[in-house]
């Protein structure tokens, strides 16, 4: 299970929900209208979701403002299409869908709360780990406009 932590919970349970499908399956609020725990569903996942709060020193990605270092992956039968709806509704591209030489097809990219996402599906048997870094070498990558 993972346990992700918002300045503004509500907002991204909207987000969650539009953008990777999210099914919030329990939600308690606080007296000020904030989410003090909720618990959504992503594809097989499960995921806490909660906004910031001092007694847990709990603080959001999007208010330290540094990149994430944690990657959430989601497959999908059709990542074009999920990945074309999450960029819709407010996420912004790191890597737009493509093949990569590991034998998938995804695309990466980061929420309106600073959490990085590949939404992907698995288009063959893995390389062998000696091909890798031939493999590697021959990649072009594909990169957003800028």
């Amino acid at each position: 299970m993972i346990s992700l932590t918002v300045k503004n919970a509500p907002a991204a349970l909207e987000y969650y929900q539009k953008a990777l499908g999210a099914n919030v399956v329990y939600r308690m609020d606080g007296p000020d209208g904030s989410v003090l725990h909720s618990t959504l569903t992503i594809a097989d996942c499960m995921i806490f979701l909660s906004g910031e709060d001092e007694m847990f020193q709990a603080v959001g990605q999007d208010t330290h403002d540094k990149h994430s270092s944690c990657l959430l992956c989601i497959n999908s039968e059709n990542p074009d299409a999920d990945f074309a709806k999450a960029i819709a509704v407010g996420g912004k591209v790191i890597l737009p869908m493509q093949d990569f030489p590991w034998g998938s097809r995804s695309g990466i990219l980061v929420d309106p709360y600073g959490y990085r996402w590949t939404i992907g599906k698995e288009t063959g048997e893995l390389p062998p780990p000696e091909k890798i870094g031939e493999l590697m070498e021959s990649w072009k990558p594909v990169y957003p406009d800028k």
